[in-house]
């Protein structure tokens, strides 16, 4: 059972080792876009689907999709996203994965970065307030 409300923070944690790359939360409308010069992975909640017939049940059981940004330097070569994709799918594999999946490479000239939109959907069974 999952805590809902600490998933990113959880999330972030289980990940933060992968080598050099910063692991933050995702931060949408941010009003500068600041130029990027290492690797990140910016995690964010993006959707949530529970089964309505647990609605009476203290936990809740569906899907859970979170955004996984990766980011790296335009000066490095974009090949460097595809390894830092492989290294994220080996850090969550530990949770009840039920797809991963990914965009194009593009590239933002106003962070200087190429970008590789993620989402990573899990089922589980969730709890909302409180500890797990």
């Amino acid at each position: 059972m999952i805590n809902a409300e600490k998933i990113v923070d959880d999330m972030i944690n289980n990940i933060g080792n992968i080598e050099n790359a910063k692991i933050i939360r995702a931060y949408p409308n941010k009003d500068k876009p600041t130029k990027i010069t290492k690797a990140y992975i910016a995690i964010g909640i993006k959707e949530m689907k529970l089964e309505p017939y647990q609605i009476d049940y203290p936990y809740k059981t569906g899907e859970l999709t979170l955004s996984a940004d990766l980011f790296c330097p335009l000066k490095w070569d974009s090949s460097e996203l595809t390894k830092l994709f492989s290294k994220l799918c080996i850090a969550v594999e530990k949770y009840n994965i039920t797809s991963i999946k990914t965009e194009n490479i593009t590239a933002d000239m106003n962070t200087q970065a190429y970008m590789l939109k993620t989402t990573i959907t899990f089922y589980n069974k969730f709890v909302f307030g409180g500890d797990e």
